[in-house]
């Protein structure tokens, strides 16, 4: 049975325009997350050779810090998704 001290992880694939949102200035808002959760996070490279959509987030850790880190990103996915459609509508 999984208790809470169970290691979790999930890949999650966002819009790339939405990764610079997700890092923050100087790559302080993942910063932040890892710190304040414990949580492993991974964002995949930029390929220099294709242009990509989308790219790969990779969150893991303990199950009991894991949803505290899962919520943070998508807050952050959440207000970047806001903030593209108001730019849109003007």
């Amino acid at each position: 049975m999984c208790a809470i001290m169970c290691i979790v992880q999930i890949k999650v694939v966002v819009p790339n325009v939405t990764v610079s949102m997700i890092i923050g200035k100087g790559g302080c808002y993942i910063k932040q997350i890892k710190d304040d959760t414990g949580a492993y996070v991974q964002i995949s490279q930029k390929s220099p050779d294709t242009v990509l959509i989308e790219r790969v987030i990779t969150i893991g850790g303990w199950l009991q810090f894991f949803h505290v880190c899962a919520v943070c990103l998508l807050n952050a996915l959440l207000i970047c998704d806001s903030i593209f459609h108001m730019l849109q509508s003007c």
